[in-house]
């Protein structure tokens, strides 16, 4: 029922929705890892980050290159700055293991 009345709403608003996305609609807290180089030779060049700025939890949902990582700590500081409420201590769930690799000399999650 909730679907139906997300996918009611974004077509009356004009939006589309693609299958197989996951967010429907951009946040504006959240970095886009493609925007970030994503390079690698091997997995010592992949750095992994957590894409969303306003949880402090740091839970890994993407790789990019080790060369890119001062940019997007200070993209990031400046969404929370501008965006995220100060909160106190964060309850943070276990962050599932995950692991970056390189493959096809770009840097992935695993």
């Amino acid at each position: 029922m909730k679907q139906r009345l997300i996918f009611w709403l974004l077509w009356i608003a004009g939006g589309t929705i693609a299958c197989g996305e996951g967010d429907v609609t951009p946040s504006k807290t959240r970095l886009q890892a493609s925007d970030y180089d994503q390079s690698c030779l091997d997995i010592t060049h992949c750095v992994l980050v957590d894409l969303e700025a306003c949880t402090y939890c740091n839970c890994p949902d993407a790789a990019i290159s080790d060369e890119a990582f001062e940019a997007y700590v200070a993209d990031k500081n400046a969404l929370q700055a501008t965006y995220c409420p100060e909160t106190d201590e964060e309850m943070c769930p276990s962050c599932p293991l995950r692991e970056p690799r390189c493959f096809n000399k770009q840097c992935e999650i695993n």
